[in-house]
């Protein structure tokens, strides 16, 4: 249900016409109204299950509940409501509590490797060791390539570390260029 903006009555969503407005009977207000699609799915949740048979193994947190996963930290049995999903792993919610204090975080959260800042600290070392990045641009750019599209890690962030590295790269390259050039004319 959506609550009208004007006369706050509740609109049933599944009523918008072919332009994706939504028009308030009551005051014939419109709004346009763009769904999340999860909210509309008629998915069954997953739900955890009663033991049905005696030797079947239970959630660590609910004696009555049947295993489905262990934590990929401590190695506990999870239910279906306890498992925490977080990237290739699963956690329980005392290991998934645990990450949130920086000195005891599990390494599950601390191995990812930020791509982007390694390509972006190459670039910026590779100043400093003078002739080299004549090699260390070329590879720079395939790192570029080929880190692109991959995850930047459990917080969103931007790709702009990987733009300044390529900015910085045919800063580098443009520089050795121009310096080859110069000596073969003179």
């Amino acid at each position: 249900m959506f609550k009208c903006l004007e006369c706050k009555t509740l609109l049933p969503l599944d009523e918008k016409n072919e332009e994706g407005l939504l028009v308030c009977p009551q005051c014939t207000g419109q709004f346009h109204v763009e769904i999340f699609p999860a909210l509309l799915s008629k998915e069954e949740t997953s739900e955890a299950q009663s033991i049905l048979n005696k030797g079947e193994s239970t959630c660590f947190y609910h004696s009555d509940k049947i295993a489905v996963k262990t934590c990929d930290h401590c190695g506990r049995l999870l239910c279906a409501l306890c498992k925490i999903p977080l990237s290739k792993h699963t956690l329980c919610p005392t290991c998934m509590a645990k990450g949130k204090d920086p000195s005891s975080a599990i390494s599950v959260l601390k191995s990812h490797t930020m791509h982007d800042s390694v390509v972006l600290s190459i670039t910026a070392l590779s100043f400093f060791f003078g002739p080299a990045s004549i090699v260390i641009s070329p590879i720079i750019y395939f790192l570029i390539i080929k880190n692109y599209r991959k995850d930047l890690g459990l917080v969103p962030r931007g790709k702009w570390r990987y733009w300044l590295a390529g900015i910085l790269a045919t800063i580098q390259m443009g520089g050795w260029s121009f310096l080859f050039i110069s000596m073969g004319l003179g």
